[in-house]
């Protein structure tokens, strides 16, 4: 007869500890609600219930809802990130460039994360609900790189602005179109499909452009 494990050992066993179990598994409740409700229409007693747990214990993980929708923007930022990840080519320029048309093209499998940072965006489009969460965001937005690699442009000469400009613009796009891009794909009477292969090379043309002015640039200075 097989022997039965607890939970509780289980956990162990796995190398966590019970404090990171239940957050997780708090976290994972919020984010299958707020995907399926929204940020604002989620209240904590809606997520203590997804969760299996009382509100009076919820609190004790987590200080206010705001601190959960943003440990969630990072849990989609980071999953955006690993799925977009390519291997470093000797030219940061075009690292960044794969990068961004690598999104593109893993748009379906990554279009909850986009939805939610989308819902994100519009819910803290003016400000962030405190200073503590917003020096925690971008600390562990610089973690995974965004703000490191446009530091690194900056050193080579390039516009590090015109790359945070078509990053940000491509973010958008691929939050809309995972928001409204059936909706959008009727009105037009484009595929979606189309819509992404259309802006991937924009994105692609954008890019060649900006490396031809910085050879044309270099060549100047020497």
């Amino acid at each position: 007869m097989p022997i039965q494990i607890s939970n509780l050992e289980k956990i162990r066993r796995n190398g966590e500890t019970q404090v990171d179990s239940q957050r997780k598994n708090i976290l994972d409740s919020a984010e299958k609600l707020f995907l399926k409700k929204g940020l604002e229409d989620t209240s904590m007693s809606d997520i203590a219930a997804e969760a299996g747990i009382t509100r009076v214990s919820l609190y004790r993980y987590f200080p206010d809802q705001p601190t959960i929708i943003f440990e969630i923007a990072v849990r989609m930022l980071k999953k955006i990130t690993l799925v977009s990840d390519v291997i470093e080519g000797s030219e940061i320029i075009v690292m960044i460039k794969n990068v961004i048309l690598r999104m593109i093209d893993q748009f379906y499998l990554l279009e909850d994360a986009f939805r939610y940072m989308g819902m994100f965006d519009h819910l803290y489009g003016s400000s962030y609900p405190n200073e503590r969460l917003s020096a925690w965001y971008k600390a562990e937005i610089y973690k995974m790189g965004w703000g490191f690699t446009l530091a690194q442009i900056g050193e080579l000469g390039i516009d590090a602005g015109k790359i945070a400009m078509i990053s940000n613009n491509t973010l958008s796009f691929l939050e809309k179109m995972a928001a409204r891009g059936s909706l959008i794909a009727n009105e037009q009477d484009v595929s979606m499909d189309q819509e992404l292969f259309f802006f991937k090379e924009m994105v692609s043309d954008y890019f060649d452009k900006i490396k031809i002015n910085n050879k044309e640039q270099s060549g100047k200075i020497t």
